[in-house]
This record gives structure tokens, C-alpha cells and sequence, in this order.
């Protein structure tokens, strides 16, 4: 009797990268292939079936129904044994990417003066000025990469030219930095000399050309190939170039395309000046080059200071109101000497201040070291308070690290700043003037006897200590806008007062801004204002008066707000038009459990009392909803939901509800997307909260009694059926439910079909009989031969029906009979007559 079923493994003695998850699916991570077939080769080279009873195994690799899935494309094996009835499978996931990379090269010219004659309008190419003063050009190269599969894949850069220069004293034709810029297209930096060999004084320099050209017609032109090879092998490629026009052509000028079309008849460029290897990482969202997007550069200088006549206070007000106090003398008495707190403009875009803060005080009872640790000590004593703090320079706008970068001119055995009075360190080095001179101190003096702080009118300076360390951060910053609309139902409004429906829209207003702005760390600010007016059919613009005489016999007042947020953007990128989509639908989220629960309702309620004019409830609308009047309502009947609105397809609510909904304010991104927009409530559910079906289902308002398909897929801890549908709710209906089946599960209309598929090594009536409620498994009564006894017994439980019920037959492998003789006949012919009288047939 064999009741272990066959085994799926790697053959022997290969090293294979996988591992399997707690689905009971294995994972193969390495090699990648380019084609289904070719994994589906390799799968079948690695693979053995072995069963301890069976020896003749045959083994099916099936190709996924589904296609390629990059890292998650699953193949099934099955194995089986015709004679047997055996089969078992076991599922596999590959890499496979037949996508081949998609490269770009771009040239901002922004960056430099190009040539609009001879552009051609080819952005292969860029055309700049030839200079014999111009050492080198920003030619603002940018590249791109795409793959069908998110992977990081190797990038190569080469840059190349139809001319040779060298000069000891001087770099190379061509500099190439890298930088940390948020975006991984501005990885590089990229400078050329804008000359030729014709005018060049270095000691070797040589022009090479497919054609002959005199010196004077010649010209120099930089080629970029970026090459990048993905995990399967895929090779992508872009190639770009920079032509640098002489004098002599501006002078004269040629057919629009006389570069490209002699560049493009050329071979490559035989010289290579520079090859760089990066990585591009095809699952992080490139920074969008926009407007919207500002980098923010801070630059840290710390420093202490020790003073005596001060009693650090324990408690945390008292000591707080001591940290505001010092800090604002600091500040004022700066001020007044460098104007520290005015915005100083280092480009057009880029605008800096500089604050001092306060960061902690402490009691001071012990010497201070004579010299702190990478700190430049300027007067030296014993006090009794430690006060940190530290200068902060802020650039925001469309600045550059480099470009916030000033040099160090201070020197530490001087107090003379004069000369870096411009600097950071110049700032740092007067705020240390300002306390070790005496002025700080006296500031305080004052401003305690006039405020009346009598603790603080003894104070000294006893010491100050500032850090040489400059510590800089970098961050970028996307500022983000989209548009609300909420309808108000009001009461008899074309016979309203303005001043009766100002101070809702007001109230409405206020309350947005206090609660729908989204509360994370990396929301720096968000505004709330009111854009619009409208009716169902009039818009009037944004007058804050808005005429309700205007407003026809409507009794709908729609109003648009504008949300606008100042965004840290992730490591990953500032993509403006995913962040915006984000917060949309976080904002759309939050309005809509706002109004299902009343908390913009009593928001505005607690502001004023025109709430009094409200005929119903508010809604968020739809970026395409033309009856804002209220939602469409759904029943849900079986597995199928319905809806008065046809086209409101289900999607999914993530956050605090984990739910789906299909009423209006769909997130955009979600629109016209098969993957976000479902046919029914279960589907959506299914596709999303997988995790937790029922509790989505009941979050979305069905009913658990009516939602599966009640369709038969295998229990594969129990080796039997169960039914798609959810425990405890339908059990009593005669169902034997085993939970929401996931999207990707066999399914099967009876229990028959699915135990002869999915578990052919039980025998098909024991599987159903346990598999469908009651669970009473009585046998077949028929015959099957018992080789312990030397008789042919029936399939039914010991002590039921008959004396011969010998035990219910589980394996499939067992013969059953209809008759004992037949039985006896067959399976113990050598006692035949002593079986057919045992059996009293």
C-alpha cells in the first residue's frame, strides 16, 4: 500500500540558488533567461521525480498560463504515473526577461550655447560654439534606462572623439564627475574642450577623418555610447554625440544637416578619453527635472560656551523659557553686526539665511579640557553653565551643494575676519567675536533688567569654543499641488443671503486645512484654499463674493480647493506626478472617512452654524462626476456587485479601512487600470487584502453570506476539497468552506472533479465522502481483498453494517469489487473456495 506520494527535488549533487517560501513555492534567483522556453529548458535539466514504490515517473513542466512575470514567472511540474493514477506538483518561480533595455542620452541646453543653424532638429546631437577662451563646456548630459523588469542593471559610459589631444600641463579633452544628485539621469557631470586640433598650441594633437578635409574645414566631435546589459543578458544601447562648430562655418554656413550627415557616415570615433560603469536601478521612480522640485542645502557650524552667574533651572518650562531667551540675544546682537538673519542670494534660484539656535545648557562643574577635539578654543576659564549651539546656513531653491560651498579663510591663531567677512566660517568666527568680547554678555545684562530677570544681570563669559567641522546636508523638496472638489447640498439656495453662505464655505475651509492635510514628517507645509465656485452647470470663478443670486434654481454648491504641499522626496526620487497621485489619494481618503464618520460635519458645526443650511450630505467628488448630488448606492447579490452607476468599478482603500470601494474619488492613477479596477466587491478584495478577505469584505459593506463562488479547490494540508467561501458564516448551509480561493487557485464545479485532479492518490469516494459535509465517510461496500486475513472484506466501517466491513479504503490503488467471488477469483485465487465461503456469498 503506497500512501506517500512521488517527490519533487534538484537532482544531485547541483548547486541551485533557490529557496523555498511558506506557500510552498521555490524560488530560483539565478541564472536569468531571455525566453520562457529557455527557462523552461533549464528547469527540466535540474529537475528529478522519485517515489518509493514507483519507478517508470513521468514529468511535465507547464509553462505559466500568465506569461512572463519577470522574477515571479511560475512553472508548474507535474508528475505522474499512468499505471498508478499517481500525480503530485510542485510550483517554481524563475527569472524571465525578454525585455531588451531601452537607453536614452539627452543634452540640456541650458547648460550651454548651442548652435540653432545646424541643429537639424536631431536630439542625437548637440551643436556648440567653438571657443579659444573657454577652457571647458557643461554639455548637461543626462541618460535614461527602461526594462520591463525592475532589476538594477549595469550601466557603461563612453566618451570618445575624432581628435587626439594632449598637454601635460592641462587635463584632458574631456572631464567626467561623478554626483550625488537625487536623480540617477544626472549621475555624471560632463565638461569638453569647445575646440579643435586646427587651433590648438599642445604639443600632440591629431584629427582623424573617414574622409580627406583640409585643416581649416576640419572640426572635433565628442561621441557617447552608453551601454547597459541587463540579468538575462539583454544588451541596450543609445549613442549621442557633441560637435564643436568652428568660426569658419558660422561665418559661412552649410546645409543644416552638413555635421550630422559627415558624423553619421563616419566610423566611431577611434579615441577613447573616459569610460565610467554605473548602475541605474529600474524600480526607483527618476527624479522628474520640473520646476516644482527645489534642493535644499544645510550647512552646520557648532559651538559652546561657558558662563558663569547662570543657575540652570530643573524645570523643563523654566528651562525652556532660558534656551528662548539667550538664543534671541545671540540673534538680535548678531543682527545688528552682519545681518545675519537677511536672505543673501547666491544665483537667481537660490536663496540662503543663516539662524543661530540654541541647542542645549547644562551645569558646568569641572574644567573644561584645554583643547577640545577638532574645536579651535579662544578664551579659556572655569564657569558654571554649558550652553551648545550651533549657525545654520539654509539654501533653498534651485541650488547645488558646490554652489553653497564657500571657502575657508579663517585662521585660527587671528580674530581678523575682514578678509572672510562673506564666508560661512566668516559668520562663525564674528558670532565668536560677539560672545568672547564681552558684547554678548552685555546684551544679556540688558535685556534681563529690562525684562526683569534678575538671575541673569551677573552673567560672564568665561570661554568659547566653535568646531572646524562644516557638516552639510542635502535635501530635495517637491512642491505639489491638485485640486478637492466638495459638493454641499444647501437648502433653498438661490434664495440664500451671501452672508448667510460665506461663513460655511469659510468654516468648510478652515476645517480642511486643520484636518485633511496629511500628517507625516515628510510634509514640510500644506495650504488650504478655496479655488473655485460652481453649481452643477455655472462656474464662477474665485471671487471670494460670490453672487447666490447667480447660482440658478441649483441647489448644489460645489467648491474646489487647492492643496498645496511642500514634499521631502524619498531616496528613490522626486517624481512630482507619483507624489502628487499619492497624496491626492491620501487627502481623497481622508475626506471620505471624514464624512462617513461626521468629523467634517461637526468640524465645520463647531465654527459656525450654517451648517443649519446643509439639505444633506457632503461628498467628495470624482475628477468626472456630473451628478455631485450623492453617491451611487451598490447591493452586492452572489459574487457580483451592482451598482446604479454602471461604470463604478471597485478599487481598493488602503490605510486604516483595508477596504474597496466603488463610490466616486478614485485616485487618478487608478483610472482606466486593470490591475487597481475590479467587476465585483470579492474580486477586488481578493486581489488586494488577500490577507484578509472577510474583513475587507464586511469593511466594504457586503455580506460574508453571500460572497464566493462555493466553487471546490484542494486543501493541501488535509488533502482534500474545500469550498470557496468563508468559515463559519455559510458552514451550516451544507458547505464546507475553506475561505476565499485567491485568484490564482484551480478551481473545480464538483468535489469529484476536484479530488480525482488535485489528490488522484485517494481514492475519489473517500475524498468526497470527507470532503463534503457531514464528513461521514460509510465506504462503498463493495470488496477488496485483505491479504492479513487471506479474505476478501468490505469497504465500510468496522461494526457497522456487516460482519465483513473490514475499514474504509483511503488509497486509490485498491481494487474495489462489486461481488466477494469476483474479489476472491481475482485477488486470492490460491484459496478461492475457502475465501467465497468465508464470505457467505
Amino acid at each position: 500500500e503506497d500512501l506517500i506520494p512521488p517527490t519533487i527535488s534538484f537532482k544531485d549533487g547541483l548547486a541551485i540558488d533557490a529557496v523555498t517560501n511558506r506557500d510552498g513555492v521555490t524560488a530560483i534567483a539565478s541564472p536569468a533567461f531571455r525566453s520562457i522556453q529557455e527557462a523552461k529548458d533549464y528547469l527540466e535539466s535540474i529537475i528529478e521525480a522519485e517515489d518509493d514504490c514507483a519507478s517508470e515517473l513521468d514529468i511535465a513542466v507547464n509553462s505559466p498560463l500568465s506569461g512572463v512575470q519577470c522574477e515571479s514567472t511560475e512553472f508548474k511540474v507535474i508528475v505522474t504515473h499512468s499505471r498508478c493514477s499517481v500525480s503530485v506538483e510542485r510550483r517554481f518561480m524563475m527569472v524571465v526577461d525578454p525585455y531588451v533595455p531601452v537607453v536614452s542620452i539627452a543634452f540640456d541646453n541650458s547648460t550651454v550655447e548651442n548652435d540653432d543653424h545646424y541643429d537639424a532638429n536631431d536630439g542625437r546631437f548637440l551643436h556648440i560654439l567653438a571657443s579659444n577662451t573657454t577652457s571647458y563646456i557643461n554639455v548637461g548630459f543626462s541618460y535614461t534606462v527602461e526594462d520591463g523588469c525592475d532589476q538594477t542593471i549595469k550601466t557603461s559610459i563612453k566618451i570618445s572623439s575624432n581628435e587626439l589631444e594632449y598637454d601635460i600641463s592641462k587635463s584632458d579633452m574631456a572631464l567626467v564627475r561623478e554626483t550625488q544628485d537625487l536623480r540617477q539621469s544626472h549621475g555624471l557631470l560632463v565638461f569638453v574642450e569647445p575646440s579643435r586640433c586646427a587651433d590648438s598650441t599642445s604639443p600632440l594633437c591629431e584629427a582623424f577623418s573617414h574622409i580627406v578635409v583640409s585643416a581649416e574645414d576640419s572640426f572635433r566631435y565628442y561621441q557617447f555610447n552608453v551601454h547597459a546589459i541587463d540579468y538575462a543578458g539583454n544588451i541596450g544601447t543609445s549613442t549621442a554625440y557633441v560637435v564643436v562648430i568652428p568660426q569658419k562655418f558660422k561665418d559661412n554656413l552649410e546645409s543644416p544637416s552638413y555635421f550630422v550627415d559627415f558624423v553619421e557616415g563616419a566610423p566611431d570615433a577611434r579615441n577613447v578619453i573616459e569610460t565610467r560603469e554605473m548602475i541605474w536601478d529600474t524600480s526607483r521612480d527618476d527624479q522628474v527635472g520640473s520646476e516644482f522640485v527645489s534642493i535644499t542645502v544645510a550647512r552646520t557650524l557648532s559651538g559652546e560656551l561657558e558662563m558663569s552667574g547662570i543657575n540652570v533651572p530643573d524645570n523643563e518650562e523654566e528651562l525652556q523659557e532660558l534656551i528662548d531667551f539667550l538664543q534671541e540675544q545671540l540673534q538680535a546682537g548678531l543682527a545688528r553686526r552682519r545681518r545675519l538673519l537677511q536672505a543673501r542670494e547666491l544665483s537667481g534660484e537660490c536663496i540662503c539665511t543663516s539662524e543661530v539656535r540654541i541647542t542645549s545648557i547644562s551645569s558646568a562643574q569641572r574644567q573644561r579640557r584645554n583643547q577640545m577635539l577638532g574645536w579651535r578654543k579662544l578664551q579659556g576659564s572655569q564657569g558654571g553653565a554649558v550652553i551648545a549651539y550651533e549657525i545654520v546656513l539654509t539654501c533653498d531653491g534651485a541650488c547645488d551643494e558646490d554652489e553653497t560651498e564657500e571657502e575657508d579663510t579663517s585662521d585660527s591663531d587671528t580674530n581678523d575676519t575682514a578678509n572672510d567677512s562673506s564666508s560661512f566660517l566668516g559668520i562663525s568666527a564674528e558670532l565668536s567675536d560677539f560672545i568672547s568680547s564681552g558684547g554678548f554678555a552685555e546684551d544679556v545684562k540688558k535685556a534681563a533688567e529690562e525684562t526683569g530677570m534678575d538671575s541673569l544681570t551677573s552673567v560672564v563669559v568665561e570661554s568659547v569654543a566653535v568646531s572646524n567641522e562644516i557638516q552639510t546636508t542635502t535635501e530635495a523638496n517637491a512642491a505639489i499641488q491638485f485640486v478637492i472638489t466638495i459638493s454641499l447640498p444647501v437648502q433653498n439656495l438661490d434664495q440664500s443671503d451671501q452672508t448667510q453662505v460665506d461663513p460655511l464655505i469659510t468654516a468648510l475651509t478652515n476645517v480642511l486645512g486643520r484636518i485633511a492635510c496629511p500628517q507625516d514628517e515628510i510634509i514640510k507645509g500644506c495650504i488650504v484654499s478655496i479655488a473655485q465656485y460652481k453649481t452643477k452647470s455655472v462656474a464662477f470663478g474665485s471671487s471670494r463674493h460670490l453672487s447666490v443670486s447667480r447660482l440658478l434654481q441649483s441647489q448644489i454648491l460645489s467648491l474646489d480647493y487647492d492643496f498645496s504641499l511642500d514634499v521631502s522626496c524619498p531616496n528613490s526620487g522626486c517624481n512630482v506626478d507619483s507624489i502628487t497621485s499619492t497624496m491626492q489619494e491620501a487627502v481623497s481618503q481622508f475626506i471620505i472617512t471624514s464624512i462617513e464618520n461626521n468629523d467634517l460635519l461637526a468640524g465645520v458645526s463647531e465654527e459656525t452654524n450654517a451648517v443649519a443650511l446643509l439639505s444633506g450630505a457632503m461628498v467628495l467628488e470624482s475628477e468626472d462626476d456630473s451628478c455631485p448630488c450623492a453617491c451611487p448606492t451598490s447591493t452586492v447579490s452572489g459574487t457580483t456587485a451592482t451598482t446604479n452607476n454602471h461604470a463604478a468599478a471597485w478599487y481598493p482603500l488602503w490605510g486604516a479601512t483595508d477596504k474597496c470601494s466603488n463610490a466616486p474619488g478614485m485616485p487618478y492613477y487608478m483610472k482606466d487600470s486593470p490591475h487597481y479596477n475590479s467587476i465585483s466587491m470579492e474580486e477586488c478584495c481578493r486581489a488586494h487584502f488577500h490577507w484578509d478577505v472577510s474583513g475587507c469584505i464586511v469593511k466594504s459593506g457586503g455580506e460574508l453570506s453571500q460572497v464566493g463562488t462555493q466553487e471546490w479547490f484542494v486543501d493541501w494540508q488535509t488533502y482534500r476539497c474545500v469550498q470557496s467561501c468563508i468559515a463559519d458564516v455559510n458552514q451550516d448551509d451544507g458547505l464546507n468552506c475553506g475561505g476565499i480561493a485567491a485568484q490564482e487557485t484551480v478551481r473545480f464545479s464538483s468535489a469529484e472533479e476536484c479530488c480525482t485532479t488535485m489528490v488522484p492518490w485517494v481514492l475519489t469516494s473517500t475524498c468526497v465522502a470527507e470532503s463534503v459535509p457531514p464528513h461521514v465517510n460509510s465506504g462503498s461496500l463493495k470488496w477488496y481483498a485483505s491479504y492479513d486475513t487471506s479474505n476478501c472484506v468490505m469497504d465500510c466501517p468496522v461494526g457497522s453494517s456487516s460482519i465483513h466491513c473490514h475499514g474504509v479504503v483511503t488509497a486509490s490503488y485498491i481494487t474495489l469489487y462489486d461481488d466477494a467471488s469476483t474479489c476472491c477469483a481475482e485477488k486470492l485465487w490460491w484459496v478461492k473456495d475457502k475465501c467465497i465461503a468465508d464470505t457467505g456469498t
